[in-house]
């Protein structure tokens, strides 16, 4: 196939005279993926930043999970309210791992399909399932979202950026959760490092949301408590409608 010039979209190696891109998707990995940064990039249009990334995807992909997301994909309607956005945008991630074939794909992507096969979810719910799905798998998920421009103007979107920073920010902040089953129901147990009544008031609240995927009333946390101190006990709280039975030792 015959090469040119190309000023009319992303650039395609097989089809565009284009520069070597290899050092500079060193760079970014180097500099801000393998430290686990949020970064943009920021230019004016034909400057190359979808061909960049469309290379970075597959730069990428034997460290990383890369999921690769064009805004342009969803419509004008996908913005009109939460529960619209975060179904269309379930829509759009569940299609981008099938087609990069991820590992584990059906092991992984089920708790999303369930969630995308249901109604009346929003982006709490949404996020508290992607959280999931991030901390099962085997390699470190990098998401990737093309032309945001075309969705700034959204309130939807504006919240969808506000939650997405705010689990980002709180991503070291890992839930060890073990699942019972026993004679054919759930308990769903919570360990935790006690850090004190403020951080254990954000978890209980966390903990509601996972416990709202599994459609669980009732819940338990383990908290280890390694102040000199500490009272030990077993206490049972009420979050909204949730109970939940929380333990210190």
């Amino acid at each position: 196939m015959k090469r040119r010039f190309n000023v009319t979209g992303s650039c395609i190696p097989q089809r565009h005279y284009m520069v070597g891109l290899d050092s500079r998707l060193k760079k970014i990995k180097e500099d801000f993926v393998d430290y686990g940064s949020y970064f943009v990039i920021n230019r004016g249009r034909q400057y190359g930043k979808t061909t960049t990334l469309k290379a970075l995807k597959n730069y990428l992909a034997e460290e990383y999970i890369v999921v690769s997301l064009d805004f342009q994909m969803l419509g004008t309607e996908d913005f009109a309210d939460e529960a619209r956005f975060s179904s269309a945008f379930l829509d759009v991630f569940v299609r981008a791992c099938e087609i990069r074939g991820i590992d584990r794909e059906d092991e992984l992507l089920k708790p999303l399909k369930e969630l995308a096969g249901g109604k009346g979810y929003g982006l709490k719910e949404m996020f508290a399932v992607l959280s999931g799905v991030c901390g099962n798998s085997k390699k470190p998920v990098v998401l990737m979202i093309d032309e945001v421009d075309s969705a700034s103007n959204n309130q939807v979107f504006v919240d969808f950026l506000a939650q997405l920073r705010s689990y980002y920010l709180n991503r070291d902040e890992r839930r060890n959760d073990i699942i019972v089953d026993y004679k054919g129901e759930q308990f769903i147990v919570e360990l935790k490092i006690w850090h004190g009544n403020e951080y254990n008031e954000r978890r209980e609240q966390q903990f509601t949301d996972y416990l709202d995927y599994y459609h669980k009333d009732k819940g338990y946390m383990l908290s280890f408590n390694f102040n000199k101190n500490k009272e030990t006990g077993v206490r049972e709280v009420k979050a909204g409608k949730k109970t939940i039975v929380e333990g210190v030792v």
